[in-house]
């Protein structure tokens, strides 16, 4: 009778996402506070700083996740644990986004204001047809501002999860053959 032989399995993993994801979820939304306090939303350039911040905390923690590991782990691995960072920052994103409708309750009047001088810039939308779409707007506003906030952070963490786990190194693992 032939001895079977047994691969060892594989010690857990260190996990890293969630002081990663809280870390670089407190800094989003640190800096959205003063995004918002300092009225610079509507700055092209602030959405890229947080898209940078996101992105860094997600390198850092693919970074961190190979190195606790001993470099020992797969594309998959460190798309992983990116995307489970994500989701502790979309979850602490959009906590903040329901907090600041109410710590910032001019925060809607402001949105509505700025929509309106954009449709009147666009010029796409005869005066009726704009009410409509305020009025819509400024109905749901949380609801909008939420799912937004969910699906936008959602989707930017899958690609910079694939990103952050494409550029970090990891050991290369030998070929083997598939028995």
């Amino acid at each position: 009778m032939e001895n079977p032989t047994v691969t060892p399995l594989k010690p857990n993993l260190v996990q890293t996402h969630k002081t990663y994801g809280l870390i670089t979820g407190l800094i989003i939304v640190v800096l959205s506070a003063v995004i918002y306090v300092a009225n610079l939303q509507q700055a092209s350039w602030v959405q890229w700083v947080l898209y940078a911040v996101f992105l860094g905390g997600l390198v850092m923690n693919a970074n961190a996740f190979t190195k606790a590991n001993g470099g020992d782990v797969s594309f998959g691995q460190l798309f992983s644990t990116g995307f489970k960072a994500t989701a502790v920052i979309v979850l602490l994103v959009v906590v903040w986004v329901i907090l600041s409708t109410y710590i910032f309750p001019d925060m809607k009047e402001k949105a509505i204001d700025i929509a309106r001088v954009q449709m009147e810039k666009e010029g796409k939308l005869d005066a009726d047809m704009m009410e409509k779409a305020l009025t819509l707007t400024r109905n749901n506003f949380t609801t909008f501002l939420v799912m937004g906030s969910l699906f936008g952070y959602l989707i930017l963490g899958v690609i910079f999860s694939l990103i952050a786990a494409a550029v970090t190194p990891k050991n290369k693992r030998p070929l083997t053959p598939v028995v």
